[in-house]
Protein backbone atom coordinates (compact mmCIF):
# COMPACT_ATOMS: atom_id res chain seq x y z
CA UNK A 1 0.00 0.00 0.00
CA UNK A 2 1.34 3.43 -0.96
CA UNK A 3 1.21 5.85 1.98
CA UNK A 4 1.20 9.64 1.97
CA UNK A 5 1.19 12.10 4.87
CA UNK A 6 -0.56 15.47 5.00
CA UNK A 7 -1.11 17.97 7.80
CA UNK A 8 0.51 20.97 9.41
CA UNK A 9 2.90 19.17 11.77
CA UNK A 10 4.11 16.11 9.85
CA UNK A 11 7.91 15.94 10.42
CA UNK A 12 7.63 13.69 13.50
CA UNK A 13 5.24 11.31 11.75
CA UNK A 14 7.37 11.21 8.60
CA UNK A 15 10.45 10.38 10.69
CA UNK A 16 8.55 7.56 12.41
CA UNK A 17 7.45 6.10 9.06
CA UNK A 18 10.96 6.36 7.63
CA UNK A 19 12.42 4.66 10.72
CA UNK A 20 10.14 1.70 9.91
CA UNK A 21 11.30 1.76 6.25
CA UNK A 22 7.85 2.81 5.04
CA UNK A 23 8.19 4.92 1.89
CA UNK A 24 6.15 8.12 1.64
CA UNK A 25 4.50 8.96 -1.67
CA UNK A 26 2.90 12.16 -3.00
CA UNK A 27 -0.83 12.27 -2.09
CA UNK A 28 -1.89 11.91 -5.74
CA UNK A 29 -0.09 8.53 -5.95
CA UNK A 30 -1.20 7.19 -2.55
CA UNK A 31 -3.62 4.41 -1.69
CA UNK A 32 -3.98 5.85 1.82
CA UNK A 33 -3.31 9.30 3.23
CA UNK A 34 -2.39 9.66 6.89
CA UNK A 35 -3.87 12.99 7.96
CA UNK A 36 -2.06 14.41 10.99
CA UNK A 37 -3.85 17.28 12.72
CA UNK A 38 -7.41 18.08 13.72
CA UNK A 39 -10.81 18.12 12.03
CA UNK A 40 -9.78 20.90 9.67
CA UNK A 41 -6.85 18.85 8.40
CA UNK A 42 -9.14 15.91 7.65
CA UNK A 43 -11.70 18.11 5.90
CA UNK A 44 -8.97 19.77 3.84
CA UNK A 45 -7.46 16.43 2.85
CA UNK A 46 -10.85 15.10 1.79
CA UNK A 47 -11.49 18.24 -0.26
CA UNK A 48 -8.10 18.04 -1.98
CA UNK A 49 -7.92 14.26 -2.42
CA UNK A 50 -11.43 12.83 -2.62
CA UNK A 51 -11.75 9.09 -3.08
CA UNK A 52 -8.43 8.23 -1.41
CA UNK A 53 -8.63 6.36 1.91
CA UNK A 54 -7.87 8.66 4.87
CA UNK A 55 -6.38 7.68 8.23
CA UNK A 56 -6.77 10.63 10.62
CA UNK A 57 -4.36 10.87 13.54
CA UNK A 58 -4.98 13.66 16.03
CA UNK A 59 -2.23 16.07 16.87
CA UNK A 60 -2.39 16.14 20.68
CA UNK A 61 -1.84 19.92 20.69
CA UNK A 62 -4.65 20.57 18.19
CA UNK A 63 -7.07 17.99 19.61
CA UNK A 64 -6.28 17.46 23.32
CA UNK A 65 -9.74 15.97 23.97
CA UNK A 66 -8.97 12.96 21.74
CA UNK A 67 -6.10 11.16 23.52
CA UNK A 68 -7.05 7.75 22.04
CA UNK A 69 -6.49 9.13 18.54
CA UNK A 70 -3.04 10.59 19.25
CA UNK A 71 0.08 9.67 17.31
CA UNK A 72 1.48 7.83 20.33
CA UNK A 73 -1.62 5.59 20.57
CA UNK A 74 -2.34 5.14 16.86
CA UNK A 75 1.09 4.56 15.31
CA UNK A 76 1.65 1.17 17.00
CA UNK A 77 -1.82 0.05 15.85
CA UNK A 78 -0.94 1.13 12.32
CA UNK A 79 2.33 -0.85 12.36
CA UNK A 80 0.59 -3.95 13.74
CA UNK A 81 -2.24 -3.67 11.16
CA UNK A 82 -4.81 -3.49 13.97
CA UNK A 83 -6.82 -0.57 12.64
CA UNK A 84 -10.57 -0.76 12.40
CA UNK A 85 -12.03 0.70 9.20
CA UNK A 86 -14.88 3.17 9.59
CA UNK A 87 -16.76 4.73 6.71
CA UNK A 88 -18.10 8.23 7.26
CA UNK A 89 -21.30 9.25 5.50
CA UNK A 90 -20.63 11.71 2.69
CA UNK A 91 -22.78 14.16 0.82
CA UNK A 92 -22.63 14.60 -2.93
CA UNK A 93 -23.94 17.66 -4.74
CA UNK A 94 -24.13 18.11 -8.49
CA UNK A 95 -23.95 21.61 -9.95
CA UNK A 96 -25.51 22.23 -13.37
CA UNK A 97 -25.77 18.49 -13.90
CA UNK A 98 -22.05 17.83 -14.25
CA UNK A 99 -19.77 19.24 -11.54
CA UNK A 100 -19.81 16.96 -8.48
CA UNK A 101 -18.82 18.05 -4.99
CA UNK A 102 -18.36 15.73 -2.02
CA UNK A 103 -18.37 16.63 1.67
CA UNK A 104 -18.00 14.92 5.03
CA UNK A 105 -19.63 17.70 7.07
CA UNK A 106 -21.90 19.90 5.01
CA UNK A 107 -22.66 21.57 1.72
CA UNK A 108 -24.09 25.09 1.52
CA UNK A 109 -25.52 26.79 -1.52
CA UNK A 110 -25.75 30.58 -1.62
CA UNK A 111 -26.29 33.09 -4.39
CA UNK A 112 -23.31 35.24 -5.32
CA UNK A 113 -25.66 38.23 -5.35
CA UNK A 114 -26.85 38.35 -1.75
CA UNK A 115 -29.93 40.46 -2.57
CA UNK A 116 -31.30 37.90 -5.04
CA UNK A 117 -33.07 34.64 -4.30
CA UNK A 118 -32.05 31.23 -5.57
CA UNK A 119 -34.32 28.86 -7.47
CA UNK A 120 -33.32 25.23 -7.24
CA UNK A 121 -34.54 21.64 -7.29
CA UNK A 122 -33.62 18.98 -4.77
CA UNK A 123 -33.16 15.26 -5.40
CA UNK A 124 -32.49 12.86 -2.54
CA UNK A 125 -31.03 9.49 -3.54
CA UNK A 126 -32.07 10.14 -7.14
CA UNK A 127 -35.71 10.93 -6.31
CA UNK A 128 -37.05 14.43 -6.95
CA UNK A 129 -37.86 15.84 -3.52
CA UNK A 130 -38.81 19.43 -4.44
CA UNK A 131 -39.53 20.77 -7.94
CA UNK A 132 -38.71 24.39 -7.20
CA UNK A 133 -37.56 26.05 -4.04
CA UNK A 134 -37.04 29.80 -3.83
CA UNK A 135 -34.88 31.04 -0.98
CA UNK A 136 -31.63 32.67 0.04
CA UNK A 137 -29.75 29.39 0.31
CA UNK A 138 -29.64 25.73 1.16
CA UNK A 139 -27.67 23.87 3.77
CA UNK A 140 -27.37 20.09 3.95
CA UNK A 141 -25.35 18.42 6.69
CA UNK A 142 -24.35 14.97 7.85
CA UNK A 143 -24.50 14.19 11.57
CA UNK A 144 -20.90 15.43 11.79
CA UNK A 145 -21.58 18.73 10.06
CA UNK A 146 -24.81 19.59 11.86
CA UNK A 147 -23.06 20.04 15.21
CA UNK A 148 -20.37 22.29 13.76
CA UNK A 149 -22.93 24.41 11.92
CA UNK A 150 -25.19 24.98 14.92
CA UNK A 151 -22.29 25.84 17.20
CA UNK A 152 -20.84 28.42 14.81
Amino acid sequence: MKISVVGKKCPQLKEMLQSENIPIYPPEEADMIIVYGGDGSLLGAERMYPGILKYPIRDSETAPLCPLHSLEKQFPLFLENKLERTTLPKLMATVDGNEKMFAINDIFLHNRIRTSALRYKVWIDGVLYAREIVGDGLGVATVHGATAYYRS
